[in-house]
């Protein structure tokens, strides 16, 4: 099942340039995450649109499912090339196995210092985050994530985004402020080990906290 990356303008010649790469599988949770942030239900990069289409293969193929992918632009060199990638899925991949796949593929850039954070988003939920200089893989469902599939709100979705926080403490402030401070909603759903990781003062969610409460 190829991953295959298309240029923004087509290629040379009327060819589409792209670039073939192994896919596997891949994940996802419900948040109340960006709704609670006050933020659109989908990230996007200026200029990028993104697409889940149903494609059902030929028979004997099973249920398999085309998704287009897209992370942020970085820089604006960045913005020269297209993100937007293809990607096919059967009934056991899950959004992990994507984001493995994708960092195994180096699709995502090499930025200074390699001490940044990488978030995958599916519509409204914000699922998985990969930590660029501990290169670990935090998730929101700990070990029983389910395959995309299972879930109809995923295969319903317009999006899979992949958006990144520099330097790592804005993703700690993101998660924070997504649940008004409330250590509690972090830790049920399912934030609190990537919070944690983060190792933030109580000074600085204080500090934190007068913002969110307007002072």
């Amino acid at each position: 099942m190829p991953f295959l990356e298309e240029s923004r303008d087509g290629g040379h010649a009327g060819h589409s340039s792209r670039r073939r790469l192994c896919s596997t599988s891949a994940c996802a949770v419900y948040t109340r995450g960006r709704k609670a942030a006050g933020k659109s239900p989908c990230f996007h990069a200026p200029g990028i649109v993104v697409q889940w289409t149903r494609k059902m293969k030929k028979e004997g193929e099973g249920d398999k499912v085309d998704i287009s992918i897209c992370r942020q632009s970085v820089c604006m060199g960045d913005d020269i090339d297209n993100h937007t990638c293809t990607y096919t899925i059967n009934p056991s991949t899950m959004f992990r196995d994507i984001f493995l796949d994708l960092i195994k593929q180096k699709y995502f850039p090499s930025i200074f210092g390699n001490d940044v954070v990488w978030s995958l988003f599916c519509g409204d939920d914000d699922l998985l985050s990969w930590k660029t200089k501990e290169d670990k893989l935090y998730s929101r469902f700990g070990d029983k994530e389910p395959t995309i599939l299972s879930v109809e709100r995923w295969t319903a979705s317009a999006c899979i985004d992949f958006r990144y926080y520099s330097p790592p403490i804005k993703r700690a402030k993101y998660i924070f402020t997504m649940f008004g401070g409330s250590k509690f909603h972090i830790w049920h759903e399912g934030f609190m080990p990537e919070y944690e990781s983060y190792c933030i003062s109580r000074t600085m969610e204080d500090d934190w906290r007068k913002v969110l409460a307007g002072h």
